[in-house]
């Protein structure tokens, strides 16, 4: 190498300081911006609105000239990035196509799993991760609570992978769990947060899966008043956790998308028919 090669680069992108009227619109599902997606991952997909006035940093890409990896200058690299950030940065995160090898440098370097996604990324073919370097008291209160849900999420999220055909390896399973603290209890607030957030401002499946199943079993009963077609819908996915061409098959649906639009409906129409018998019980007594 000559000396004025490049060795290395950092890609950073600075994200947060969101208005009030923003972070609510992206909460709800309303807006998407470039340029703020560990922002958005976090308030919209994670359900955390309070991260919206956070500062926060987006490690986008890090890499090494190919003649020289396995030296440690990505470590050293990363570490003069944390070096160089500012007082006010709240927390530093990155999203990528999760691997073993790059979760467990992002590991070393103090970063957490916080969520995973079960879609596979077109270019890498590999699940999504998110994972959080909180700096600031907030964000480490923050990470710590979603590591709790992520521990607890995170069975249903290798089925539903597993379901889909692309079961996660064993050696990234295990980085993911790598100090995980106890799984945190899914509260009947977070479950109607979480389906309502699901059925009406476009919240993914993997997230809410498991509420959606809590929702489903406390009442059955509901299903009994759906059409066929909703019926078969969430009996298939949110109950039994089929794939999604499996789900599309057996409610007659010509696709995969076509079924995952759907179940959001057959949610929604689940949501309003359980409401309606409720209101009709409280107006019989």
């Amino acid at each position: 190498l000559r000396e004025s090669s490049v060795l290395g680069v950092a890609l950073l992108a600075r994200e947060g300081r969101l208005a009030p009227d923003t972070v609510e619109s992206m909460y709800a599902g309303g807006v998407r911006l470039r340029g703020q997606a560990l922002a958005e991952t976090l308030i919209r997909h994670s359900g955390r609105p309070e991260v919206g006035p956070w500062t926060l940093v987006r490690s986008v890409r890090t890499a090494v000239h190919p003649a020289l990896r396995g030296r440690g200058l990505g470590r050293q690299l990363v570490e003069h990035v944390h070096r160089s950030l500012g007082p006010d940065v709240d927390a530093i995160g990155t999203l990528f196509g999760a691997t073993a090898e790059l979760v467990r440098f992002r590991h070393a370097g103090g970063y957490l799993p916080v969520r995973l996604g079960s879609s596979r990324g077109g270019r890498t073919g590999e699940p999504s991760v998110v994972m959080l370097r909180p700096l600031s008291v907030q964000a480490r209160e923050t990470t710590s609570e979603l590591r709790a849900i992520f521990a607890r999420d995170l069975p249903g999220g290798v089925a539903l992978a597993a379901a889909e055909g692309v079961p996660l390896e064993a050696d990234l399973l295990a980085q993911l769990r790598r100090d995980l603290p106890e799984p945190r209890p899914l509260e009947e607030g977070e479950i109607r947060r979480l389906v309502r957030a699901y059925a009406y401002r476009g919240g993914t499946h993997e997230v809410s899966a498991l509420a959606l199943r809590e929702l489903v079993d406390a009442d059955p009963a509901v299903l009994d008043a759906l059409t066929p077609v909703e019926r078969r819908l969430i009996v298939s996915r949110v109950l039994r956790g089929q794939a999604w061409d499996d789900v599309a098959d057996s409610a007659g649906l010509a696709d995969a998308r076509v079924a995952m639009r759907a179940l959001r409906r057959a949610v929604r129409a689940f949501l309003e028919t359980k409401e309606r018998i409720s209101a009709g019980d409280q107006s019989a007594t």
